[in-house]
């Protein structure tokens, strides 16, 4: 027979739309918003959020879908120090890989007050490891109990993945980019000539400015 842990074809079809939206997606809000109004719905959860590491042990909940008449919470939840508000938080990710809690009642007292005034009675929290390192964590709550079941749960493990792929290729892009801006800003300060190539092919991937009068009028260096 089927495996209780094994995903339905409805439930694979849903987690191959969701990647197909992580990777044709260019802008991150517009991928968690898709995404969530996919899933959130699917499981007729009241809320779905990420929140992503934005400095040190501070982190903010950047992204949130609600269902109908559910109040948002985003505008409460920026710059939190996980260790000084809930550090029961990281050592339960740690120890059991995520939290899942068909009542809030079961959870640990840091994690109570924080979800006090919150209007949550049952969560499901998945976090995003940047190798070590909590990048963020994924949540999904209802206002009123509600058991979780193996299949939902494998699902929102595995999107909690994606997601953290997305986190983190967005944010390795962000650092690409500073870092042309910091390199750009030395070599003209500098008057250095230089331009980067492809090792193998010798394709010009990137050049400096005002080398480029310098070169031959070929479409390779006029990007």
């Amino acid at each position: 027979g089927k495996s209780a842990y094994e995903l339905t074809p409805s439930l694979l079809n849903l987690m191959n739309q969701c990647m197909q939206i992580m990777l044709s997606e260019h802008d991150v809000a517009s991928t968690f918003q898709d995404v969530f109004e996919m899933v959130g719905p699917h499981f007729s959860v009241s809320r779905a959020f990420a929140f992503v590491r934005e400095e040190d042990d501070l982190y903010s909940n950047l992204y949130e879908w609600c269902s109908g008449a559910i109040l948002p919470q985003k505008h409460l939840l920026q710059k939190i120090s996980i260790q000084e508000a809930t550090p029961s938080l990281l050592e339960a990710f740690r120890q059991h890989g995520m939290i899942i809690a068909s009542d809030v009642c079961a959870l640990p007292q840091d994690m109570q007050n924080a979800l006090k005034g919150q209007d949550v009675a049952a969560i499901a929290l998945l976090p995003m490891w940047d190798e070590e390192e909590l990048a963020g964590f994924v949540g999904f709550d209802h206002v009123s109990y509600h058991a979780w079941s193996p299949e939902e749960i494998v699902m929102l493990g595995n999107l909690a993945m994606l997601i953290a792929n997305t986190v983190k290729r967005e944010r390795l892009k962000t650092e690409v980019v500073e870092k042309k801006h910091i390199l750009d800003t030395v070599l003209q300060n500098t008057g250095f000539n230089a331009y980067v190539t492809e090792l193998e092919t010798g394709e010009l991937l990137w050049i400096h400015e005002p080398l480029k009068a310098h070169c031959p009028a070929d479409p390779a260096f006029s990007g």
